[in-house]
């Protein structure tokens, strides 16, 4: 380890807003099956693992019907849900990370979603060049809020903990951050009812966290 600093994101509802495109594709799901599931209910989804999310669209569905079976009905009837991240990329992403590259401060990706998402985000975004490191949650045992996946993305940097920031959204996402012993931002999200008063401090759009992230670097994590 060295003195190296580094941000890790988060990617769905930080550098992406894709969370209600999931939220809508899920609701349409349940009205082709002439189900009513409220939009409080669908909005627990946002941020959850995927085991979460099987369990929850299980109960909705309310049949005899078990996980797994339920999940390959709503993959088959729901259809890949199809569009360009490049339109839903989050404002001043594209502007602050050669900034980050610039000042020498590390970059990765730590998302819940599968490996093939998060390649298509970076390809269609043109930003394959601008992170040191991406990590899918799928790859292991536990999701958010268990910190392993973030313990794991600071090994694979190279970085102190304590030289680390890590950018969030969801109420797992900051307990994981949390959980790690890592310094957290929120990006501010009130759509969703995730509770953010845990996190270290809470950012409003991305070129307001680059200009918070270099005061906290250069007041040395204090």
């Amino acid at each position: 380890m060295n003195d190296s600093k580094a941000v890790i994101f988060d990617m769905d509802g930080v550098l992406v807003d894709s969370e209600p495109l999931y939220i809508d594709k899920v609701n349409r799901f349940y009205k082709l099956c002439n189900k009513e599931v409220s939009y409080k209910e669908l909005c627990k989804l946002v941020g959850s693992s995927y085991n979460l999310q099987k369990k929850l669209m299980t109960q909705w569905f309310g049949e005899d019907i078990n996980e797994d079976e339920l999940m390959d009905f709503y993959f088959k009837k729901s259809g890949k849900l199809r569009f360009n991240y490049d339109d839903i990329i989050n404002p001043y992403i594209k502007y602050i990370l050669p900034k980050l590259k610039q000042d020498n401060i590390k970059t990765a990706i730590a998302s819940s979603s599968p490996k093939e998402d998060i390649e298509k985000f970076l390809n269609d975004c043109g930003l394959n060049d601008y992170f040191d490191y991406v990590v899918s949650g799928r790859g292991f045992k536990e999701s958010k809020p268990n910190p392993e996946i973030y313990l794991y993305t600071v090994d694979k940097l190279q970085v102190e903990k304590g030289n680390c920031i890590i950018l969030e959204d969801s109420s797992y996402g900051i307990q994981a951050a949390k959980n790690a012993g890592i310094y957290v931002m929120a990006h501010y999200e009130p759509r969703f009812g995730f509770d953010q008063s845990d996190a270290d401090d809470i950012f409003y759009d991305f070129l307001e966290a680059y200009h918070k992230i270099k005061e906290k670097f250069e007041n040395n994590m204090d």
